[in-house]
């Protein structure tokens, strides 16, 4: 609930007030780090930070672009894109980015794109391609070897298949 939230994000803050902070040469412990627009000794606006504070993997640890609130509120609602900071890392390693370059190479089990993917290269194992999710369309599946073609009614008007695939 919007209430219970609201006490938790009040007693996330409490908490790291009600702690100290201790400076060892570099070393600086503390819970919570915040960063922004701080004038004449006033913080004007939170625009991100670090947090130490861990009662469960998905607290946040990093955000950028927001307040601590509007991290909370990405972490709770990941598909919130109005109201909530741009980027937020929980300790649990959840990364929530509004836009990522990523350089390198991505290692991942699953996922889901929304919208185009441009590859110049590269191998997809066990997919069927289609052009649509709905109506005319053209589906490559490998498994059948076969490619169809649907009208917008949905119904297969050809079918093309490899010798092998008809035994």
């Amino acid at each position: 609930s919007s209430a219970a939230s609201d006490v938790y994000k009040r007693q996330y803050v409490l908490d790291a007030v009600r702690n100290e902070t201790n400076i060892y040469g570099g070393l600086v412990l503390t819970n919570i780090l915040m960063v922004g627009n701080y004038v004449d000794g006033e913080m004007t606006e939170v625009t991100g930070g670090i947090s130490g504070v861990y009662n469960d993997g998905s607290d946040v640890a990093f955000w950028a672009g927001g307040t601590l609130d509007e991290a909370i509120r990405a972490v709770s609602n990941p598909a919130l894109t109005t109201g909530v900071a741009n980027a937020v890392i929980t300790h649990g390693g959840l990364a929530i980015l509004n836009n990522a370059y990523v350089r390198g190479t991505v290692y991942a089990n699953d996922g889901v794109f929304r919208g185009t993917i441009y590859a110049r290269s590269g191998v997809m194992e066990n997919v069927i391609l289609r052009t649509k999710e709905d109506g005319q369309r053209v589906e490559i599946n490998p498994t059948n070897q076969d490619i169809v073609l649907y009208n917008a009614d949905n119904k297969k008007v050809c079918l093309l298949y490899t010798s092998d695939a008809a035994d």
